[in-house]
């Protein structure tokens, strides 16, 4: 439902300052088949996020299970039509610098892929950042990511930080584990080890979910999932504000 997603874009481009929106979030799942013929389900997709783009609001993607090639870890597509060189540019990547400034975590992982990125931004006399996850496949859910992503976390230790990332816990809130979502890996190794973590957003399950957990070091993370893939014309293109 292409004309969805781009009413749902529009939306936001048009009400960007009325409702005082900073940053805008993509969960995963910017497609349903990542090999789609002649590409057009990307082709829709870029569309759609190019909205927000052109509207100058902030904005991320991250991969979900849909985006990739899952056996072989390959995003090939999705680093394709959403990569890190897209975004280089803007002073929310990262740290705004690329490449970054000696000292400065990576804005993405891997290198030349933006299947994992942070963003920043100001607000509410805050220091945000957004770090965006991939949950899957293993191939991408490693050590490699945890040492990028613990970086990023204890360089911007006095910043307040959003986990974006596609599968974290299902309906029910318990964390998603298994050889192709590994919400429980992310949760053990760069959630509850960090003390500015206060959000962590996903969906890939259908429902909603919200409670909060007491991290290691006594901070509450919000556990906030939705998903309306199962309700009617692929979700009816509900947002989240």
């Amino acid at each position: 439902y292409p004309a969805i997603f781009t009413q749902q874009t529009q939306w936001i481009a048009d009400n960007a300052l009325a409702q005082h929106i900073v940053f805008v979030s993509q969960v995963g799942d910017l497609v349903n088949d990542y090999q789609s013929d002649n590409d057009y389900e990307w082709k829709n997709a870029q569309q759609s996020i190019g909205i927000i783009r052109n509207a100058g609001v902030p904005y991320s993607v991250v991969p979900g299970n849909h985006d990739v090639n899952f056996e072989a870890g390959d995003t090939t597509y999705y680093d394709k039509y959403f990569p890190y060189t897209d975004f280089i540019s803007y002073n929310w990547y990262g740290s705004g610098q690329y490449p970054p400034k000696k000292g400065y975590p990576p804005p993405n992982y891997p290198a030349n892929s933006n299947a994992s990125n942070y963003e920043t931004f100001s607000a509410l006399g805050q220091n945000f950042v957004i770090l965006n996850l991939a949950c899957t496949p293993d191939v991408l859910v490693n050590t490699g990511l945890y040492a990028w992503a613990n970086n990023v976390l204890h360089y911007y230790v006095n910043s307040t930080v959003i986990v974006v990332t596609h599968g974290y816990i299902d309906s029910n809130g318990n964390y998603t584990d298994s050889s192709t979502i590994s919400g429980k890996e992310i949760w053990k190794n760069i959630v509850n080890p960090n003390s500015n973590i206060v959000a962590v957003i996903c969906g890939h399950i259908h429902g909603a979910y919200h409670g909060t957990v007491i991290a290691e070091h006594g901070n509450t993370v919000e556990n906030l999932l939705f998903d309306s893939q199962e309700d009617s014309n692929g979700g009816d293109g509900w947002l989240r504000l």
